[in-house]
């Protein structure tokens, strides 16, 4: 069966996120980064290269929505 999401792109401003291509988000006291799956990491920075930074409010409000886009697409899971 063909499991489709509502929503695939997320975006503030001129910020867009393709939901698809997160790999992970790390957060800090005043927001996070998105790292997305083409990230790598840099040695020289000692972070991730390409992210995505959001403030607490954007950061909420992806990680709501990313909930919820994962929900639409990923499998459920069962019980033993």
């Amino acid at each position: 069966m063909e499991r489709l999401a509502s929503e695939t792109i997320w975006s503030r401003g001129q910020l867009l996120i393709p939901m698809c291509e997160v790999s992970h988000i790390e957060e800090y006291p005043n927001g996070g980064h998105v790292i997305f799956k083409h990230s790598t990491w840099s040695g020289d920075f000692g972070q991730w290269e390409p992210t995505a930074w959001l403030g607490t409010e954007d950061l909420v409000a992806f990680k709501r929505d990313y909930c919820a886009f994962r929900s639409e697409i990923d499998p459920v899971q069962k019980g033993p």
